[in-house]
């Protein structure tokens, strides 16, 4: 294949990747609960294939532990599938303690003088409990945030892929001097 073949499939690669990145994220963020519950039916479904391949590495090579971490993740896999909204709520909680538990921990523990120094574990403490008390929204909100940071990703990485073309046709490249070397075409042999 020649260079230029490939480097237009690359650049193709590169818009296609730009645009699907984007529309996931506009996804994302139009319907974050919706895309919340999709996510968790993607995980089951990666969640199952790892189970499955555990138990069956785990038969092969006589390994417990591989078959209870196997049996697991199914497990795992069919909570995802049959209770998303669950784990939803779940989740967010426990980050929520994660943060109060910070935030706690900080203000308990700052010797420093002055008020600058508590104000950062005093917000954790608020946005904790803020993410225990409601927990969908606390995760609906994070899926927005990430959708727009992709729609900006996917569409950098497009329209990257034209300024940097400009850029390449408004600078001069210097020719790479021949070494006398043959592009050489590669056939299949059969083997006897």
């Amino acid at each position: 294949m020649k260079l230029d073949k490939i480097q237009l499939s690359a650049n193709i690669t590169r818009v296609i990747t730009g645009a699907i990145i984007a529309v996931v994220g506009l996804i994302l963020l139009i319907k974050p609960g919706t895309s919340l519950v999709t996510v968790c039916y993607i995980l089951g479904v990666a969640a199952a294939i790892k189970g499955i391949v555990k138990i069956i590495e785990s038969k092969k090579s006589d390994n417990t532990s591989a078959m209870v971490s196997g049996v697991a993740t199914l497990v795992l896999a069919f909570v995802l599938f049959l209770h998303p909204q669950f784990l939803l709520s779940i989740f967010p909680v426990i980050i929520g303690i994660g943060i109060l538990g910070y935030g706690i921990i900080s203000l308990l523990s700052h010797k420093a003088k002055g008020i600058i120094p508590k104000i950062i574990p005093a917000v954790a403490v608020i946005v904790g409990i803020s993410v225990i008390v409601v927990p969908f929204k606390f995760a609906q909100t994070i899926t927005a945030v990430t959708g727009l940071a992709l729609v900006i990703i996917g569409i950098l990485i497009a329209i990257s892929e034209f300024i940097f073309k400009k850029y390449l046709k408004t600078t001069d490249i210097p020719e790479l001097p021949d070494d006398g070397y043959k592009e050489v075409e590669f056939r299949d042999v059969e083997e006897n």
